[in-house]
């Protein structure tokens, strides 16, 4: 399965890996079975990972690039020297059967015991609580700058002259 990203999507890719570490580093031995089941299940885990590629022939890293892009079915974003940058979208998740008795109600409680997820369907977004109403404060209104000057009575400024 070959993914195709226009370059907005890459560069919006770029920008979302660029604080990411590496989650995969290859070294002297190569590409190995090892590291593309590692591939595989850090891509499954996390859609966009960071693979370091160790050895400084450029033709070998992006020879590893295609391959690990290939074997992943990911799609090769970008490369940095020797980091690679790859991207996969998960997979939608199949529906969730939750099997047992239904969850049971507390006495004179509406809300429901166990998993507070397993009211929401799958890819829903969470629910976010609402913000709290602003308070009112309870100090006295300030005064203005022209009621401050005039509350000070008898107070004139000290002028300095030079010497």
């Amino acid at each position: 399965m070959k993914i195709e990203l226009s370059a907005a999507d890459r560069r919006a890719l770029k920008a979302r890996a660029h604080h990411l570490n590496p989650m995969v580093i290859i070294g002297d031995a190569g590409l190995t079975p090892a590291i593309e089941r590692e591939v595989d299940s850090a891509l499954k885990a996390h859609e966009l990972i960071k693979v370091r590629v160790a050895g400084d022939d450029r033709d070998l890293r992006q020879e590893a690039a295609t391959r690990l892009a290939d074997t992943a079915s990911a799609a090769l974003v970008g490369t940095i020297g020797k980091l690679l940058i790859l991207y996969r979208p998960k997979p939608p998740e199949a529906p969730r059967v939750i099997l047992g008795p239904p969850p049971r109600r507390t006495s004179g409680s509406k809300k429901q015991i166990g998993n507070k997820l397993a009211n929401r369907s799958p890819g829903a977004p969470p629910q976010r609580k609402s913000a709290a109403p602003p308070r009112e404060s309870t100090a006295p209104p300030r005064k203005s700058a022209a009621k401050r000057s005039e509350s000070r009575g008898s107070r004139t400024p000290v002028v300095r002259r030079g010497r």
